[in-house]
């Protein structure tokens, strides 16, 4: 039960290492945010969609 941690790399072979996993997690933000902004939004009786 020993296992030793392992910093990611840096630079382009991080990304090449990582992202699968970082497209998944920005994609699952994603999902999270947008329907909690929008919430909020309308519950401060603002329009979801601001025009300049």
């Amino acid at each position: 039960m020993n296992k030793k941690f392992v910093l990611p790399k840096d630079g382009i072979q991080g990304l090449k290492e990582n992202f699968t996993s970082d497209a998944i997690s920005g994609f699952l933000v994603y999902l999270l945010a947008l329907p909690l902004s929008l919430g909020i939004a309308k519950a401060s009786d603002f329009t979801p969609i601001m025009r300049p």
